[in-house]
């Protein structure tokens, strides 16, 4: 259905939205409309280097 190239996807780049919209809902300071943050998965997958 979904099919992304995992080179398409920047992690860093999620993780950075990701965080920028937390912690303006965090703060108050920022007007952030209608945005809803979910937690997907909060616990760790267990994905580990080799």
């Amino acid at each position: 259905m979904f099919k992304v190239k995992k080179s398409e996807i920047v992690f860093f780049l999620c993780l950075a939205y990701g965080a920028a919209v937390q912690a303006g809902v965090l703060s108050g300071e920022q007007d952030t409309g209608d945005i809803v943050l979910l937690d997907v998965n909060p616990l760790t997958l267990g994905v580990e280097r080799v």
